[in-house]
This record gives structure tokens, sequence and C-alpha cells, in this order.
């Protein structure tokens, strides 16, 4: 026979229950205003502040450093150089103020432009302006280069910290100017093979310069002799066409050479022959290396905080050549998204230019949005990526989220705010408890 059994029941007086609850409260505020207690928390905060500067490495001045050269510059001419900052820290360096100044009256030289940021492991340019004005005899004269700058933890690194960097500065005389040579033969004696030909005018420039490894030029010959004249064109370490013209006697020729060559430097040699003379004329042609747009431009974006529905984007644009360059600026944006903007951009040398754009999507973001900006120039187009995110909320959870991300990888700050956050719940709950304690009592 099973023996039936009832459960217990508990009585549950919910008052009492309310009032060890607050005399448990209580005596947490009472700890909470606590010297002692207050003490602790100080030194928290105080800690959480300075102990990442304690396990982080510490930037060093000596880190930054600047690379220079020898500048050649012709007398009543100027140049614009670059030199290399070098940022060997492993934290971010912004450059307050750059200085060049002359050490001579041969000379002047001055700051003409630098990057203002300069990346962790990384290196910026600065830009200097070197005018020559006394010949010297192509002596050494010496120019100076001081930084000032900061960290982004704040550290600063004055004129001294960083250190005078020199560089030298050769002033050569400037050539005197001469047209084009043009090889006249005028009549004279003429024999068998004679290494002086009459009655022929040959005319072919003394130097030329190509763009990459091929170019052309033209070159005339007037053979007024009675005879059929020959020139034999060739190259070193490169080829010429046509290699070979004929004359007939009593005329001119007009021809365009092309040249292909894969050296920096080379001759084309000219043989001027025909059945009673010869003679021999040459062309040094140099070539220029054209750079790409990617080598030339440097282009990045940055998206300001702003408020409203709409963004801003920053576009900037370095020019790193000695040449002034143009072109356009375009976005990548959904279709039925609007921006306006400059769209046109001008750079003269070693300038830097910002293009701001504002956009507007069709509706609020809800998750991050990828787009790129490119910049197109005599048919070439390169391109860089912006992020646009979604607007954070106003209030608390807003709040939360900023701080949190300020934070980042801070173990020490991030232990502090849920910290704070935790006294700050218990205070109110104190609070409460002695509101609630004189209401019953």
């Amino acid at each position: 026979m099973g023996i039936a059994q009832t459960a217990p029941f508990i009585n549950i007086n919910l008052l009492q229950l309310s009032r060890e609850m607050l005399i448990y409260f209580g005596r947490c505020y009472l700890y909470m205003t606590n010297p002692k207690f207050i003490l602790v928390g100080l030194f928290l905060i105080l800690f959480s502040f300075f102990g990442q500067q304690v396990f982080a490495a510490n930037p060093e001045c000596s880190g930054i450093s600047i690379d220079t050269y020898t500048i050649r510059v012709l007398v009543g001419n100027s140049s614009i150089e670059s030199f290399s900052i070098r940022n060997s820290n492993s934290e971010r360096f912004f450059v307050d103020s750059a200085v060049a100044y002359d050490s001579s009256p041969n000379f002047d030289v001055q700051t003409n432009s630098y990057d203002r940021e300069i990346l962790s492991e990384s290196t910026g340019t600065i830009n200097v302006k070197v005018t020559g004005k006394i010949f010297n005899e192509e002596q050494q004269e010496r120019g100076f280069l001081e930084l000032r700058g900061h960290f982004l933890s704040g550290k600063t690194c004055s004129l001294q910290d960083i250190g005078k960097k020199s560089f030298s500065v050769i002033i050569e005389k400037k050539p005197v100017e001469t047209a084009p040579e043009s090889i006249i033969i005028l009549p004279g004696w003429r024999g068998n093979l004679s290494n002086y030909c009459g009655n022929i005018d040959f005319f072919a420039p003394s130097k030329i310069e190509i763009q990459g490894n091929s170019g052309q030029f033209e070159l005339t010959i007037d053979n007024k002799s009675e005879y059929r004249t020959t020139i034999r064109i060739s190259a070193k370490n490169s080829s010429a066409n046509p290699s070979l013209i004929s004359v007939p006697k009593k005329s001119r020729i007009t021809e365009t050479i092309e040249i292909q060559t894969n050296s920096g430097q080379t001759e084309i040699e000219y043989l001027i022959e025909n059945s009673v003379c010869s003679f021999t004329r040459k062309t040094t042609v140099s070539t220029v290396q054209t750079q790409t747009l990617a080598e030339s431009i440097a282009i990045s974006t940055i998206v300001p905080d702003t408020n409203g529905t709409g963004y801003k984007l920053a576009v900037s644009l370095q020019n790193k050549t000695g040449k002034p360059i143009s072109g356009s600026l375009a976005l990548n944006l959904p279709g039925d998204w609007q921006a306006e903007g400059t769209k046109e951009i001008e750079l003269n040398a070693f300038e830097t230019k910002t293009a701001i754009f504002n956009i507007s999507p069709k509706e609020e973001l809800k998750n991050n949005f990828t787009g790129n900006v490119s910049f197109n120039s005599n048919s070439e187009t390169i391109f860089t990526q912006f992020e646009l995110k979604p607007k954070q909320k106003t209030g608390i959870p807003a709040i939360a989220g900023t701080m949190l991300a300020l934070l980042g990888s801070n173990i020490w700050a991030g232990l502090l705010v849920v910290f704070i956050i935790l006294v700050a719940i218990l205070f109110l709950l104190a609070n409460y408890s002695r509101k609630q304690s004189k209401v019953l009592s």
C-alpha cells in the first residue's frame, strides 16, 4: 500500500525578502562611500591610463631619420628634390614642421612640401627647392634639414631630439646653349676615297632623347655631287630602321629614322660615302624612362564623421613628380545613390590636393559598404577603396559602442570600464534601497 506524500508548502514572505535585499545593498553603499574603497578605485583608474604605456613599446625620437643625397643644380636654375623621412618605430609619427636652410651665399634652399603623417615602419617624403646663384668651381656646399613632430601617443620630438641632417649641394656652370648641330660639308678638295666630300650636305642632330625604349627623328642628305651617295646607319646595342639610304646624284632626301634600344644611352653612327669620298658622323641617343600613373600619384581616402544620413568622402591626391598632372576622379556607387563634388583635378609639381564628395545613399545603411574611387589621366587609371559604415545610434547603446571601439585591444582600459559600470549599478541600487527603507519604515 503506497503512502501519499504531499509537498510542503513554502511560505515566502516577499516583504521580508525585500527588506533583506535593501539591507544588503545598503551595506554595499557604505562600502562604496568608504575612503579605502575610493582610494582603490582611483588606483585602478590611474593604472588603466598608465598601464598601456608601461606594457607598450615606447617610441624613440632616434627612430626618425632622413635619407639625403648630393644635389646638383645649374647656376640661375632651380631644382626640386625629394628626401625620405624614415619612421623605424612601431607607432605613427606626425611631422609638425620641416625646415630647410643653406650655409652659403652661393645657393638658396627652402622647404617645398612634406608628408604630414608617416605610418609605423614606413617612410614619408620631404621636398626641398634648391636655387643655384654663384658658380664656385663645383665645390660642395652644405644644406641642412631639421624636423619637429610627435607620435600618436603624444610623445614629442624637438629639433634637438631628431638632430640636424646635412646634404651636399654642387653648383654647376651653365653650358653655352648652341643650336642643334647641323653638319654642312662645303665644296673643297676631292680625291679618291677622301674624308672630305664636296657638294654633300648632311643634316642630323648631335643629341636626341627618346621616351622609353624607342623613338624617331629625321635626317636630311643633300647630294649635290655627280655620284650616287649611300648612308649606312649602325647603332651600338640597338637597331635603326632604315639602316641604309641611297641618294641619287643631284638629289635631296629627308628620311625618318626609327631607333630601338635597351640601354640608357647609345650612339648612332653614319657612314656617308660614294665612289670618290667618305666621312662619318654620330648622334648620341639618351633614353628617358616614363613613370606610370601609379608611380606618379599617391591616392588615399578618409571618411570623416558627419551628422545626418549622408557621408563625406575626402580623396587626397599627391603628385610625386616634378611635372604637372591633370585628370578626373570617379566614384563607383550604386546607381540610385547621389554624389556631389569636384571631379576635375590639376596638380602642380609635388603638389597635394584634397577633393570632398558628399554621398547620399538611397536609404540608411545597415551594413558596411565598400566602394572605390578612381583617378584617370592620359588613359591611365588608378584605384583605391573606401568604406562607409552605418551611422551610430544616439543614447546609451551608441555611447557603449563608441567606448568599445575606442578601447580596441586595451584590456586594462576594458576592465576599468566594466568595473566603473558595475560600481555605478551598485551605487544606483544602494541609493534606491535606502529610499525604499525609509518608505517601509
